[in-house]
């Protein structure tokens, strides 16, 4: 049995449990809308017309996600403690040099230090692991300025598309018809506390005071009858 034949009798029994019957899509000797594989059988069809696709778009995203061009972005991690003190100073300087180039920073004079500063801490694994990205802007804060700058383009690069995804389903939720007419500053407001409502829960009596205090400021009078 292949790994599509498995895959398919799986979701048979799925189906089976919710009463939905697997089955081939009327065929024709012309379809532009949708799949039309030649096939013998209900295998045949749905790894054609389903399966592959599926495995060759996957293969496709990672090409594209670990290509050449995507290199420089993946090697300023090596900066973080965790990976640079298990790396030597001459590998450090061989990764350093594609994302030196491609972001135009010049980082070779700090590189040693910045490299020694962490392994004369010695820290253990778990230490380094609970260390991040903006947790290393204060130590590189004054003598390593060049080190600081790649830093902040790291903490900048997501790791997935999905905080990118979430602000546009975000927006389709905020901006209804009712709301049309709001400043950009309101929405862009709206916005984040929709993605963040975790922190404005946890901290809703501070957010609370703080929106008082705003309007309170204000000297206008307003007329309430």
């Amino acid at each position: 049995m292949t790994a599509s034949d498995e895959m398919l009798q799986r979701a048979r029994a799925v189906a089976m449990d919710l009463n939905i019957e697997i089955s081939i899509p009327r065929l024709a000797h012309k379809q532009t809308h949708r799949s039309n594989p030649p096939s013998d059988n209900d295998n045949e069809y749905w790894r054609r017309s389903l399966i592959i696709p599926y495995i060759d778009s996957l293969i496709s995203s990672l090409n594209i996600r670990f290509s050449q061009e995507n290199t420089p972005a993946f090697a300023l991690s090596k900066l973080h403690p965790l990976y640079m003190t298990k790396t030597s100073i001459t590998d450090l300087h061989k990764n350093a040099e594609s994302f030196q180039e491609f972001y135009n920073l010049d980082i070779t004079g700090e590189l040693n230090l910045w490299h020694n500063l962490w392994v004369k801490k010695a820290l253990t694994d778990d230490q380094l692991r609970d260390i991040e990205v903006v947790d290393l802007f204060n130590e590189a804060n004054i003598f390593y300025p060049a080190v600081r700058k790649a830093l902040i383009i790291l903490s900048t690069i997501p790791c997935t598309t999905a905080t990118v995804e979430r602000s546009f389903s975000t927006l389709r939720r905020v901006k209804t018809w009712l709301r049309s007419t709001m400043g950009e500053e309101r929405l862009t407001g709206l916005c984040l506390m929709s993605v963040h409502r975790n922190y404005s829960k946890e901290n809703s009596e501070f957010i609370e005071k703080t929106i008082i205090d705003k309007f309170s400021s204000n000297p206008r009078r307003l007329l309430l009858n």
